[in-house]
């Protein structure tokens, strides 16, 4: 098949990028911007294609038409180089233009190179207009190498279907391998369940005492933990309370506060009205300027200012 042991991947990369491609085929859809950067790989091997962003769904038409694509979003410029001659040249894209892109990841996998490559984008485009392709090395070859041009043959109705080439033997016994693979995994799984079943059915009256145990002492703290919760939310209840009686009191106690010292003001302005000696009247006047200084210190406002000018004419 023109892979040896040391690209042994290589064949089950391009499996999993065609069943993938095969998903989407069979729900009518063109991917339209395969590419490297969109083809995903997680930690055991397995291959996601990602980035549906420009994906078209084909009714009756055989091909959709992209000028109009391509002229509104100037920014996909990197997937041009994946694009097939169709699509470049007559603006136009089938089911055939993701094969065509395939064809050029999977070269590009095993050779780390864009067999259209040009000194820039511009003459790369203009390669895959023209065809004008680097060789494919010595180390793919044999029916390989059948597969891979006629993925990226210029005529779009040349190049085989995903399911023609799943269908080749090369992926039919990666498929066969694959559900082996499957039904193995399913019957460890089964396996394994069963034994973790038969484990707990035959644990020692030990080991069964000791999970009781161990239950009843979760329990315990569980109570435990529920009765000191409980016990304090008492403790704020009572604090909360006791900071209430604590506030009203206070209330209490500068309420009374205002009607002494408003009750001494009055009666000091009563008494330095009737006031004809002038010492009195002095006196008078400082008590009443230290009461309303003690009212402004306790924060009680003194709403009846009089004026000692007033007062003296």
């Amino acid at each position: 098949m023109g892979i040896d042991g040391e690209n042994e991947n290589f064949a089950y990369y391009m499996f999993q990028i065609l069943s993938g491609i095969q998903v989407i085929h069979s729900q009518n859809i063109i991917h339209q911007d395969l590419k490297p950067q969109n083809i995903l790989v997680d930690k055991d091997g397995n291959i996601k294609i990602d980035n549906f962003g420009f994906v078209y769904r084909l009714t009756d038409e055989q091909y959709i038409r992209k000028y109009e694509q391509f002229k509104r979003f100037p920014k996909v410029t990197d997937a041009k180089i994946y694009s097939s001659p169709e699509e470049l040249i007559n603006k136009t894209a089938t089911f055939q233009s993701d094969i065509w892109a395939a064809g050029v990841i999977f070269i590009e996998l095993f050779t780390g190179v864009h067999m259209f490559e040009g000194r820039d984008e511009d003459e790369t485009i203009e390669n895959i207009k023209t065809g004008k392709m680097k060789p494919l090395p010595n180390e793919i070859k044999g029916k390989l190498k059948d597969i891979l041009l006629s993925m990226v043959n210029m005529d779009a109705d040349k190049r085989p279907t995903v399911q023609q080439l799943l269908d080749l033997e090369l992926f039919q016994l990666i498929a066969q391998s694959e559900e082996k693979r499957e039904v193995e995994q399913e019957k460890r799984k089964i396996e394994m369940e069963n034994k973790k079943e038969k484990e707990e059915a035959c644990l020692p009256e030990e080991k069964i005492r000791s999970v009781q145990q161990k239950n009843c002492e979760s329990e315990k703290q569980k109570k435990e933990e529920q009765e000191k919760a409980e016990q304090e939310r008492i403790i704020v209840e009572q604090k909360s309370k006791k900071i209430e009686e604590s506030d009203y009191s206070e209330v209490i106690r500068k309420c009374n506060e205002i009607i002494r010292i408003c009750d001494e003001r009055l009666h000091l302005l009563n008494s330095w009205s009737d006031s004809s000696d002038k010492q009195e009247f002095e006196e008078l006047q400082r008590a009443i300027h230290a009461l309303e200084i003690e009212a402004h210190n306790q924060g009680i406002p003194i709403v009846d200012v009089v004026w000692t000018e007033d007062l003296a004419e």
